[in-house]
């Protein structure tokens, strides 16, 4: 009988030690009532705005050159709420253009545009039991590709609510990963003749007892002074030596539909008869800009128009109509020259060109060279850019 014990007591020891520690804890919940205010506000993790060719740092976007271009914005966020991220209701950002920018940019408090944010779990359903793994794939992916490119700045990071500081890179994988936030985007768009400059953007989140939260950050629209010209030569005729030679250009809107305007055109048939092309400029940028000019020597048979001993020609140009305010640009060959006359974003101006001919004794056509360039304009508002 005793052994009988014995073996029981020693059984009821190796079970008190193999058996799971059990425990018990206390839990709660609020309840929160209906109304506006109610709640903790929703939590901006991250916002950023990307571009197919966004360098870095930051976002800074390149414009189009190209005469009504236009670039694809693609502006993202992470968003979450301490009563679960699918308690937002609404995210939404609003665009500016830069703070001083010239008419018509500066209409509705320089208000670009607004948009509304689609979350990507909506594209896959939110009863959708893929769902969640849907959104953290495009999570994983875009924040991904901001991280990598260097596109996320300070400015685009917002308040961990738990810490009081910035999350870091860490902290937001580690949401993405355990899909705790909510992945919304959508798209926009630049176009190429709006000005360039930082561009404010605020994004704000809405949930779904209206409590708002808003982070604010600015994109880079890169300031490129670029035009187009719709005349490939110019033929100044037959001239007298000592005489100013004048071609005068075209500012109406069909300078550049010309037919014959191509590659070696060196005018335009109009009445069976040949007329110099006449030179337009406009402005395919997206800062105001100024022309420059310069003008090779002419040449005969590979030899070149001689100095006895100053040049033996001389030219003048102008950026359209000559006044007291725009005047005419007189240079020698070898000079670059910037024209007097701002050229406005979107628009086209007429260029004038005169040759004068001081060598007599010279006969027969002589043959040169024009470069034309473009610079930004001293009086574009430097606060734009700098």
């Amino acid at each position: 009988m005793k052994k009988l014990i014995s073996i029981v007591i020693v059984i009821a020891a190796l079970l008190a030690m193999t058996a799971p520690a059990m425990a018990s804890v206390s839990t709660s919940v609020t309840v929160l009532s209906g109304g506006a205010g109610v709640g903790d506000p929703p939590d901006i993790v991250a916002s950023w705005v990307m571009c197919d060719d966004s360098p870095a740092p930051g976002t800074q976007v390149y414009p189009p050159l190209q005469w009504g271009g236009q670039k694809t914005l693609y502006y993202f966020a992470l968003v979450d709420d301490r009563q679960g991220d699918s308690d937002v209701v609404n995210v939404d950002v609003d665009v500016w253009h830069p703070q001083g920018s010239p008419p018509p940019y500066d209409a509705n408090d320089y208000l670009k545009y607004e948009r509304s944010l689609i979350r990507y779990q909506n594209f896959a359903g939110a009863n959708n039991p893929w769902a969640g793994a849907f959104e953290e794939y495009f999570a994983d992916t875009y924040f991904g590709q901001a991280v990598a490119a260097g596109v996320l700045t300070a400015d685009d990071i917002g308040t961990n609510p738990s810490t009081g500081v910035d999350y870091t890179i860490g902290e937001i994988w580690e949401l993405i990963d355990q899909e705790s936030v909510g992945f919304w985007a959508t798209c926009g768009e630049i176009i190429y003749e709006q000005p360039a400059g930082y561009y404010p953007v605020e994004i704000t989140a809405v949930d779904k007892m209206s409590n708002i939260s808003t982070l604010d950050y600015c994109f880079y629209y890169i300031p490129v002074s670029m035009v187009e010209f719709d005349f490939n030569a110019i033929n100044f005729g037959k001239v007298q030596v000592d005489t100013p030679q004048e071609i005068d250009g075209d500012r109406g809107p069909g300078a550049f539909d010309k037919a014959s305007d191509g590659p070696g055109t060196v005018g335009y048939q109009a009445n069976g008869q040949l007329y110099p092309d006449q030179a337009t400029v406009r402005n395919i940028g997206n800062v105001w800009s100024n022309i420059t000019v310069e003008w090779s020597n002419l040449s005969q048979g590979g030899q070149e128009l001689p100095k006895t001993p100053n040049w033996n020609v001389t030219y003048d140009a102008c950026f359209g109509d000559p006044g007291l305010t725009n005047p005419k640009t007189y240079f020698y060959p070898l000079q670059q020259k910037t024209l007097c006359g701002d050229l406005y974003l979107s628009t086209w101006e007429k260029l004038d060109f005169s040759i004068r001919f001081l060598k007599y004794g010279q006969t027969g056509t002589w043959t040169g060279t024009v470069d034309l360039g473009s610079v930004i304009a001293p009086d574009w508002p430097t606060e734009l850019i700098d």
